[in-house]
């Protein structure tokens, strides 16, 4: 069935799914599955850097590069991206 403005209306079944919220630990399990940690000791004001990829559906075709790359203006500390 489609609305007077073309957006698609779902299903009532669709609407009234209820999803049960994740406990703490099972979180904290997802989040530690992919995280990183790596030190900075040569960027001034960093100790170290961390992050973590969790993925939206079973195949993550995500990318993401980091490191650190000369400041942009003047002759400024390195920069981390």
């Amino acid at each position: 069935m489609m609305a007077v403005d073309d957006v698609p209306v779902l299903p009532e079944e669709s609407q009234t799914q209820h999803w049960q919220p994740l406990s703490d630990e099972e979180v904290t399990r997802i989040l530690l599955q992919n995280a990183y940690s790596f030190l900075a000791k040569s960027v001034p004001g960093m100790a170290r850097y961390d992050g973590t990829q969790v993925e939206s559906n079973p195949i993550c075709e995500d990318r993401f590069i980091h490191g650190k790359f000369p400041a942009p203006w003047g002759k400024g500390a390195p920069w981390m991206a």
